[in-house]
């Protein structure tokens, strides 16, 4: 077998039927081992994003027999889709581009490919989750058309895959064309339950009526 990594001088030799020969050389250096590829997390884990964000993604890489071809990017570790970096393109940390992906959660991999050809393992570099669908709200009470008294509480439901621990609901009146919001005594969210209470309506025929 021929060394690894050392360059290895080989010759062709070709005769003919009366015995003319002539000979070729080329220099071969051996290289059978992947490259390594190492992420620094940059990736917040389940960072939730609209599909028209970009991920920053980190990433070191290292061959030393025949150095980098290309490095890929993708969402599933078979690569399928890989966004593919060569050259000057081979940037880090690389913004990887949510664009066209549908709701749900991917983990981003990134691989290189040597100059021999050979293939790095698919390193995982983080995962997010693409949410492009809106909050769904429902009133339960009161129903509409219902004749309310001067303080009033509202109570309903939310369905959404992705709230915050934080979300509270905000209760709001058109005027005109724009839209006010109304102070309230308190507003809860639990278990995508929300409740806002001690609503005083006078306020709302006040904002109208100015």
């Amino acid at each position: 077998d021929l060394p690894e990594g050392e360059s290895n001088l080989v010759t062709v030799t070709v005769a003919d039927r009366v015995g003319n020969t002539s000979s070729a050389e080329l220099n071969l250096k051996i290289d059978t081992n992947a490259p390594v590829v190492s992420v620094t997390p940059s990736i917040t884990g389940g960072q939730i994003l609209q599909n028209t964000k970009d991920v920053p993604v980190t990433f070191a890489y290292k061959d030393a027999t025949s150095g980098i071809q290309k490095v890929e990017l993708a969402t599933n570790s078979n690569m399928q889709g890989a966004v593919p970096l060569t050259g000057d393109k081979i940037v880090s940390p690389y913004n990887y581009s949510l664009s066209g992906l549908s709701d749900g959660t991917y983990t981003i991999y990134v691989r290189a490919t040597d100059n021999a050809g050979n293939k790095s393992e698919a390193v995982k570099a983080g995962e997010v989750i693409v949410d492009t669908t809106a909050p769904k709200v429902e009133i339960k009470t009161p129903v509409s058309g219902a004749t309310v008294n001067k303080t009033i509480g509202f109570t309903g439901t939310v369905t959404d895959n992705n709230l915050s621990n934080s979300a509270k609901p905000v209760l709001q009146y058109k005027n005109g064309t724009q839209w006010k919001d109304v102070s309230a005594a308190s507003t809860s969210l639990t278990n995508q339950e929300w409740t806002i209470t001690g609503v005083d309506t006078t306020q709302l025929n006040k904002e109208t009526s100015e």
